[in-house]
This record gives C-alpha cells, structure tokens and sequence, in this order.
C-alpha cells in the first residue's frame, strides 16, 4: 500500500500552530485570571480575620 501524502500548504500550517498557540494563551490567562481572583479574596479574608482579633484583644 501507498503512502498517503497531503500538502496543506505553509500557510496553513503557520495559522494552526498560531492559532493553536493564542487559544491555550487565553485558556492558560483566563486560569491565571481566576487564581489571582481566589488569592485576592483570600488576602482579604485573612485581612478581614487579623482586624477581628486586633479589635477583640483591644490593640485596635
């Protein structure tokens, strides 16, 4: 049996491996995106949770 073979053309191959490369960019920034999220309210609730003890020890 023959090899099949089938030319796409370089122009082709160059926009599959671009476009290829912006959407796992944009899956990999919107995860990015969704942990800075979660830290940010973390370091607010650990904020949040240092005043209350300041306040219920009295070194407001």
């Amino acid at each position: 049996m023959g090899e099949l073979r089938i030319d796409i053309g370089s122009f082709l191959v160059t926009a599959d491996y671009l476009l290829d490369g912006l959407l796992v960019d944009y899956l990999v920034y919107s995860r990015i995106a969704e942990v800075l999220e979660r830290v940010d309210d973390a370091i607010s609730q650990i904020r949040w949770i240092l005043e209350e003890l300041r306040y219920r020890n009295g070194g407001y």
